[in-house]
């Protein structure tokens, strides 16, 4: 099935057709696949955040490290530092699918975490060699600016994620 929508988002993008929807199912289908063969130890999962998360005028830029994030919890990122702390999840931001993958080789996680649209997802979700699950994030105010996540979808797949 997972085959079948991937070959699917290939070809209508090849005619410019919207994909967006295939794309949600296919991330949809990954997060079961993935949820089967939980729950995981905290220490195995790589919580991994968009950049875009912050507000743009934050002072203290996550860009390239998150414990730069003083807490405020004027933006997402936060609020999530802070229950990854607690639950003894690793944490990484990245601004780009390049680091992404870094962050994946180098922190080697059983399951990935990952927070971004629909085309970072899909594209990061097929490019790592681990278990991934997918959280499709907001953009209110377009994309790559000051996003935001539906904490109530991110709690759900945690707790059924992690033990």
């Amino acid at each position: 099935m997972l085959n079948f929508y991937k070959q699917k988002i290939f070809i209508k993008s090849l005619f410019k057709r919207d994909v967006r929807k295939d794309i949600q199912k296919y991330i949809s289908l990954m997060n079961d696949k993935t949820l089967k063969y939980g729950p995981f130890s905290p220490e195995k999962v790589l919580l991994l955040l968009p950049h875009c998360l912050q507000k743009a005028d934050c002072l203290y830029k996550i860009t390239y490290d998150v414990h730069n994030c003083r807490e405020c919890f004027r933006c997402p990122v936060g609020v999530l530092k802070c229950y990854a702390r607690e639950r003894g999840l690793k944490i990484a931001v990245a601004a780009g699918g390049t680091a992404a993958r870094q962050f994946v080789k180098s922190l080697q996680p059983e399951v990935v975490f990952a927070v971004a649209c629909e085309g970072d997802l899909f594209s990061g979700m097929n490019d790592i060699p681990v278990l991934s699950l997918g959280l499709i994030n907001l953009r209110p105010k377009g994309p790559c600016f000051e996003t935001l996540i539906e904490y109530d979808k991110f709690y759900y797949y945690l707790n059924r994620l992690i033990w």
